[in-house]
């Protein structure tokens, strides 16, 4: 199915980018690296959607409204934050931050010049996908902008604007953070992550897979940024640890959420047992140094 096909090819392509965050120093080397790995994603959706064509027009408009603007989006995305931090001025901070709050302003502005567009996307909704996802179809240019071809796909122009919209939040969210860092929520004093950094990749794909972000709309990237955050880990490498996670015995790829998911059940079957231990906590675990299944 072109569905699935294309969701899991936007998510190999979004581990490739993360490698080239994490192997390449920022600038222009990165940007291009990074464009072109998207370019080239892009092209094989696009051969792969010409040479099986979709069967009936709701499928189209899926893809053409969840898919297609996943890539266009991480393509915006890098362009713009390249462009934006090139033209960046090199004076004091008050200076750059009010250059961040001009920023904010324009692709928040973008969003009240398409408001109707941009509602249809904030919320979800899906009764004029037909309409405005399925290419062929008139639409009043009332909604709808006057946009070049983006790509070879020459997909709708509703596609072309739910990717903008896409790409300016994740751009609107990092600047807000650039503007005002002490939003950032700080991991409580004390506490450390001393377990194995695989265990780190499984919870943030964990999370990412079963939807538990944004109704399921959060990017992995962004779980890990925001496990680094919270964890106050040194992340560069945990973004390739996917890699580490499918190289394990395919048996059991997921250790540490295992050894979570038993030793809930333990716990629980303590309590149910009525045992003189209720409430006091499981034995210390293993290390994960000691552990012989990591």
């Amino acid at each position: 199915m072109l569905q699935h096909y294309g969701e899991e090819r936007c998510q190999l392509l979004k581990e490739e980018l993360a490698e080239i965050r994490e192997k390449v120093a920022e600038g222009p080397e990165r940007t291009s690296k990074s464009l072109n790995a998207i370019k080239a994603a892009m092209d094989e959706v696009t051969a792969k959607v010409k040479a099986s064509p979709f069967k009936v027009k709701a499928e189209e408009a899926v893809f053409n409204k969840t898919v297609y603007p996943e890539f266009y989006a991480l393509y915006m995305y890098e362009a713009e934050r390249f462009n934006l931090e090139e033209a960046k001025p090199r004076k004091s901070v008050k200076i750059i931050k009010n250059y961040y709050r001009t920023k904010i302003k324009a692709m928040e502005l973008y969003a009240l010049q398409h408001n109707f567009l941009h509602e249809y996307w904030r919320k979800g909704l899906d009764e004029l996908d037909g309409m405005l996802f399925v290419k062929g179809q008139h639409v009043q240019h009332l909604y709808l902008p006057e946009s070049p071809e983006f790509h070879a796909a020459n997909v709708p122009a509703a596609t072309y604007l739910f990717a903008r919209f896409i790409a300016y939040e994740r751009l609107i969210k990092e600047l807000l953070a650039k503007i005002e860092p002490g939003l950032v929520v700080k991991a409580k004093s004390g506490l450390k992550w001393t377990g194995n950094k695989v265990g780190v990749a499984e919870l943030a794909y964990g999370l990412y897979y079963t939807g538990q972000f944004n109704d399921g709309n959060a990017d992995v990237v962004d779980i890990f940024e925001w496990l680094q955050e919270s964890l106050q880990l040194d992340m560069a490498s945990v973004h390739r640890k996917f890699t580490d996670i499918r190289r394990r015995n395919t048996a059991s790829p997921t250790k540490l959420l295992d050894r979570m998911r038993e030793a809930i059940h333990q716990r629980v079957d303590e309590d149910l047992k009525l045992k003189p231990n209720r409430g006091i906590k499981l034995k210390k675990p293993l290390k994960d140094d000691d552990n012989p299944y990591l």
